[in-house]
This record gives structure tokens, sequence and C-alpha cells, in this order.
């Protein structure tokens, strides 16, 4: 049996089959656009991985720990109330600080500090004095540890609930990398407006800044400026001064 086709037929069939191709090609092109994607991404992670081991190591040889990560339940915390310790200090950190302008006259806080990361980064500058406040007894005595060996004398590690710290009037800069929720953060942004001098600047650095709603709520602070940060969740910096009567007014285009 023979199968004829008209002109018009033998034409549609041409056309519907050159359209298949084109699906087919692009679907291909795709699918390499995507493995190539995928390969970039797992090789940056695997360099990454590798540079931590490194760093790691290297730290442990000095007696030293501020970068491995620990989870609530291994301190004996719930995960609902407090999140993991890991290290935020890096050089997104160091460049945002750059810009503000440390002098001797400010002194800072890192509020859920851990094993000390990003204060070890703020030590970098002069600050007055860097604070630390640590729910965990354990994960404190690490960043004590820490800055012991390192011979540093401007630190002041708290082991206490940020909640019931009583010291935040002695600085004019508070750090945050997403170390709790809502509900204990709003406690602790109180805490630090009854705290402060209303006729002072206060400067609010939010790493990850998943309670940034609850921060600008009350009208006190606003966001100033935005950073990156390593994992791509941004920084917030806030001031409870408008930008034209902030320090920062001289870095924010």
């Amino acid at each position: 049996m023979v199968l004829h086709l008209t002109p018009q037929l033998q034409n549609r069939f041409a056309i519907e089959g050159f359209l298949f191709l084109v699906r087919c090609s692009k679907h291909f092109q795709l699918v390499r656009n995507m493995k190539a994607t995928i390969s970039r991404w797992y090789r940056k992670l695997t360099i990454k991985a590798f540079s931590r081991k490194i760093r790691v190591t290297i730290e442990r040889i000095r007696g030293l720990d501020f970068i491995t990560v620990l989870q609530p339940e291994e301190v004996g915390y719930d995960s609902q109330c407090v999140y993991r310790s890991s290290p935020s200090g890096n050089k997104y950190l160091v460049q945002l600080l750059e810009d503000i302008g440390i002098t001797d006259t400010d002194s800072i806080i890192d509020i859920g500090s851990g094993k000390g990361s990003a204060m070890r980064s703020m030590l970098k500058f002069p600050f007055a004095e860097v604070g630390g406040v640590e729910l965990s007894e354990q994960i404190a005595a690490i960043a004590i540890n820490n800055f012991k060996k390192l011979k540093e004398n401007r630190c002041l590690i708290s082991s206490c609930d940020a909640t019931a710290f009583q010291h935040y009037g002695r600085y004019n800069m508070f750090y945050f990398y997403n170390p709790f929720p809502n509900d204990i953060m709003s406690k602790v942004i109180c805490k630090i407006n009854e705290s402060t001098r209303s006729d002072d600047e206060i400067l609010i650095i939010y790493n990850n800044p998943v309670c940034h709603d609850l921060i600008i709520s009350n009208g006190v602070f606003s966001k100033i400026k935005e950073y990156p940060d390593e994992w791509g969740n941004q920084i917030y910096l806030y001031s409870n001064k408008s930008l034209e009567h902030s320090r920062l007014s001289r870095s924010v285009s």
C-alpha cells in the first residue's frame, strides 16, 4: 500500500517536523545549560568545602575553634527557640565595617556570638570594646578560649539569655547573625531601645535579616544600606537616625 500525500499535507508534515526538531534542539540546549550550571556550582561548593576543611585543620593545630558548626540540640537547646552556631566573620562583614568608619569611641556587641567568628573580624578595627552575648555556656567557653589563645583583651563575652542582658547601654553598634526567631528578637530590640540614649546614633548590623519587618516596625530604626553576604542572604544596616543626620551619609550613594 502506497500512501499518497497532497502537496498541502507534505508541506504540513515538513513544517511540523521542522518545529519538532526546533523543540528538541531547545530542550537539549536547556539540558546542556542546566548541566553546565550544576557543574559550576558543584566545583564552587567543592572548592569552598575543601578550603573550609583546610581552615578547620589549621585552627585545630593552633588550638582554636571558630569555624565548626554546632546545632542547638548538641548543646541542649530547642531548635525552635535558638538557631545553630555558625561562623559569619568574613570579608563581607569587614567591608561593611570599613564603610562605617570605626573609631575608638565605638563599641559593638555580637548578640548570639557563638564561637566568636564575627567578633574576630570586628577586632580588626579600633573598637573600644567588642562584646558578645551567647546563651550556651559551652559555646561561650569555646569563644573565651579562642580569644585567650589569640591574646585579645578587648573582648567581653557574657553567657546569658539575650533578653536578660543588662549592659546594652555600653554599645552603639549591635550585630545579629539571625540568632533567634521573631518573639525573642522583639524582646531584645525593646531592651536595646530602653538601654540606649536616643540622642546617640545606634547602628544595627543584621546578617540574614529574617526579622526585618520587626526591626523597622516601631519606627525607631530604618534600613540604610544592604550588603552581600557569603550565602546570598544579604546583610542589612539600620540606624535610628535619618540618613541626613547619620554618620553613614558619606558612604551611601
